[in-house]
């Protein structure tokens, strides 16, 4: 996981900052999204939260669990989220029905 800080794209955001996490590779566990979901839970309300998981070639359903529990998470914490997925994500999320519970960023020539 890599972490990256930068000025605000979201307007929504009250303190103008968001905060991306970055993963790759097979997501076949729950590790890596619980550390970022604990990373996450201590930052103030209003940071925005990307989780780019762009580069992600396979995510299991067990890795999906804590993705929907850390957007649930931000929501309740007023921590706006959104989600940059690879297309194997997005099959996996559309698969699952979680697609319109999971803030997916539009890609080129996407819809969200």
């Amino acid at each position: 996981m890599s972490t990256t800080t930068e000025p605000q794209e979201d307007p929504g955001a009250a303190l103008g900052h968001q905060i991306t996490f970055t993963a790759g590779g097979d997501l076949t566990g729950t590790a890596e999204i619980e550390e970022i979901a604990r990373v996450v839970a201590t930052l103030p309300a209003g940071t925005a939260v990307v989780v780019d998981l762009s580069a992600v070639t396979h995510l299991s359903m067990e890795a999906a669990v804590p993705l929907v529990q850390l957007v649930s998470g931000c929501a309740a914490a007023d921590r706006p989220v959104r989600v940059r997925a690879s297309e194997p994500v997005r099959l996996k999320l559309a698969r699952l029905g979680l697609v319109s519970t999971i803030p997916l960023e539009s890609g080129a020539g996407e819809s969200p």
